[in-house]
């Protein structure tokens, strides 16, 4: 139960945006381990993201194709090309936040299914550094 939660509220947190990420991905690591929050939180981070990705798609893509329509055509020509690379890019190396990552790309024409999964590979080896901390600092403070 207390990992289902843990589990749900992580996705929320993904998918709404909130700040806080980094933090809730220690706390995974300080009270799960690192095997278990690496597991919980790359799945939950990814599910959060892609939701994200498809409010941006649903709520506000038609908006911007009406009104940059012919500008955006190179941009999606590039995603069509190499967005699944560019995506994993983005994800392994987190210089974008994600927020903006995940509401841009859900302005693209990338299949959700690809984005769901280059997110979850990109963000891994993250997760689990984060997670490992997590898991140090709590052995670190344990008696």
């Amino acid at each position: 139960m207390e990992l289902a939660a843990f589990f749900f509220g992580y996705v929320l947190l993904a998918a709404t945006s909130i700040p806080g990420g980094a933090a809730a991905t220690l706390a995974a690591g300080a009270l799960y381990g690192v095997g278990t929050a690496t597991l919980l939180v790359s799945f939950a981070s990814s599910i959060g993201a892609t939701i994200a990705f498809l409010a941006s798609r649903h709520f506000l893509r038609e908006r911007v194709e009406r009104r940059f329509g012919e500008r955006l055509a190179p941009i999606h020509r590039g995603i069509e090309r190499n967005g699944a690379l560019y995506l994993f890019f983005l994800r392994l190396v987190p210089a974008v936040p994600f927020m903006l990552v995940n509401a841009g790309m859900g302005l693209t024409r990338m299949p959700a299914w690809t984005y769901y999964w280059v997110s979850q590979l990109g963000m891994l080896a993250g997760t689990f550094v984060v997670a490992s901390a997590g898991a140090g600092l709590a052995a670190a403070v344990s008696p």
